[in-house]
């Protein structure tokens, strides 16, 4: 592969196809700003956890209860509806359990 296919590829990942930068999801994660490493790495961590646990559940949902009943066109809103149910789960959870993470994050 030379070069140049590398970089077209590199920008069209960054910039063309990033799915934050296209459907604005996550957003508000993307743009936060942390104050320290430990923050920023409990902050992913809890991202990643949110977004498995949404898309596993999403799955189930669509497949087993969107799609028999032809209601496909739900699809967007359930995922959203799921991601903004397990913020709350691990943001209650965090607040409980882990305050200090909320205080340096800025909260």
């Amino acid at each position: 592969m030379n070069e140049l296919n590398l970089f077209s590829i590199f920008i069209s990942g960054m910039i063309i196809n990033n799915i934050v930068l296209i459907w604005f999801i996550g957003l508000c994660s993307f743009l936060r700003v942390s104050v320290s490493l430990e923050a920023s790495t409990g902050m992913g961590i809890a991202i990643i956890f949110v977004t498995t646990i949404s898309s596993a559940v999403s799955w189930i949902v669509y497949n087993y209860l969107l799609k028999p009943y032809n209601l496909e066109f739900l699809k967007i809103i359930v995922f959203v509806l799921f991601i903004a149910l397990f913020i709350q789960l691990v943001a209650r959870f965090i607040k409980k359990n882990i305050p200090g993470l909320i205080k340096s994050s800025g909260n």
